[in-house]
């Protein structure tokens, strides 16, 4: 389970930096469209490392400020529905 919530973390991640560099927007005017440092938005981006682990609030004000919106779905899987009466 581990490694697919992880398959998903950097399924995100690329698509948030992906919509970045589509908009043609640099580390730096993220940065100041955050808040944030550019160093904070470089390891934010840095998702490879062992100790990545961004809040949920800054992935949200990152994709606004990429100009993109991150939608949330929660679901009972069907193996587990089936145990629900």
């Amino acid at each position: 389970m581990e490694a697919q919530a992880l398959q998903r973390q950097h399924w995100l991640m690329d698509n948030l930096i992906e919509a970045r560099k589509a908009a043609g927007l640099s580390i730096e005017e993220v940065a100041e469209a955050c808040g944030w440092s550019p160093e904070v938005v470089s390891k934010f981006e840095d998702y490879n490392r062992p100790t990545w682990d961004p809040r949920l609030s800054m992935a949200r004000r990152y994709a606004l400020a990429v100009g993109v919106l991150i939608e949330h779905k929660i679901y009972v899987p069907i193996e587990r529905n089936e145990n629900i009466t």
